[in-house]
């Protein structure tokens, strides 16, 4: 049950993580934001994100001999992330 849980968070944040850098590519255009380091991050995150998804559930039905925990620590870049937002905001 724990796992099931654990998925769906993870569905849940890629999607949150697409949608923030779709938002962010029509609002300043492909390339203003690709000049910003994070933004190149968020989207390699996402993609990564979305990689890993598909990854795992080919791993599920034994397709591929990849293990799909090389993608998810990747993934921990979203934490670096959060703190640069946080460091960012000067409240």
């Amino acid at each position: 049950a724990l796992n099931i849980v654990l998925d769906y968070c993870n569905y849940v944040f890629t999607v949150v993580f697409i949608i923030e850098a779709i938002s962010k590519i029509i609002a300043l255009g492909p390339l203003r934001y690709l000049k910003d380091r994070w933004n190149q991050i968020d989207i390699g995150i996402a993609i990564l994100s979305i990689a890993g998804i598909v990854v795992e559930k080919m791993n599920n039905g034994h397709i591929l001999p990849i293990n799909p925990t090389l993608i998810r620590v990747m993934r921990v870049l979203r934490i670096a992330r959060g703190k640069q937002i946080i460091l960012d905001s000067k409240i």
